[in-house]
């Protein structure tokens, strides 16, 4: 097979395991193989400027399942789902790259949720209908366990961040690099708290998205290009190993 996790896109960093990719829904894979490898759930963190909290299935399997229906109820996504071995303690990394072929790049969330990978997710984003349009109370009666945070309340919001950083909970911190719309939002946006994350985090996962990050980032900022960001990133991972 062509995708294994050996040959994601991987960070070598002594200090923490990163892997990238330049699709969001590749995350999917990693994320089953350390939940499976710690033997528990873990604790979602992400900043996207995207929610990717679309339902589980609902782009390709689901076709006919009327809005408002949960998806995961459908039968043709069970049988779809029996097709795969995806558990915590029976999981296939071969498996997760087959399915994550056959879902959106907005669906690998709530996928990874279901599937016992995720027991919370915490969702940094810019996407300011996810907040209007009621989306976390909607996936609160679902069942879900997750909160929704806009970017530019991020002051009112680090309490939260200080929470999950005091947990004793494993940590997997994503990151959709459209998040950052110019150079600065790294320390802007983030400060000390996506550092804290970083060494926290038990697996850290960076979706490149290269179309998203040029559409999302301001105009001003046109230099600033996709494999900046990237650098700029990974500088700041190092920089917490120097740290520590």
């Amino acid at each position: 097979m062509a995708y294994s996790l050996d040959k994601c896109s991987f960070y070598t960093n002594p200090f923490k395991d990163v892997y990238y990719f330049d699709t969001h829904n590749k995350a999917f894979s990693v994320w089953g193989t350390y939940a499976n490898k710690i033997g528990k759930s873990m604790e979602l963190v992400t900043f996207d400027s995207h929610a990717d909290t679309r339902t589980a299935g609902a782009l390709y399997i689901c076709k006919n399942t009327d809005d408002g229906v949960i998806c995961k109820d459908n039968p043709e996504w069970k049988y779809f789902l029996s097709m795969f071995n995806l558990k915590i303690n029976n999981f296939n990394f071969e498996d997760a790259f087959r399915f994550m072929l056959q879902i959106g790049n907005d669906e690998q969330i709530k996928a990874a949720y279901d599937l016992g990978y995720f027991n919370s997710l915490n969702i940094f984003t810019r996407y300011e209908e996810c907040i209007w349009e009621g989306f976390e109370r909607e996936d609160q009666i679902e069942g879900y366990n997750i909160s929704y945070y806009l970017v530019h309340e991020y002051e009112s919001d680090a309490d939260a961040l200080e929470k999950i950083c005091q947990s004793a909970a494993p940590v997997a911190l994503d990151i959709d690099l459209d998040f950052f719309v110019e150079p600065f939002d790294f320390e802007s946006l983030l400060g000390k708290y996506i550092k804290k994350l970083i060494k926290k985090a038990t697996v850290i996962t960076i979706a490149t998205e290269p179309e998203y990050f040029e559409s999302c980032k301001k105009e001003e900022y046109e230099d600033f290009k996709n494999e900046d960001a990237l650098t700029i990133l990974l500088d700041v991972i190092d920089s917490c190993r120097r740290n520590v």
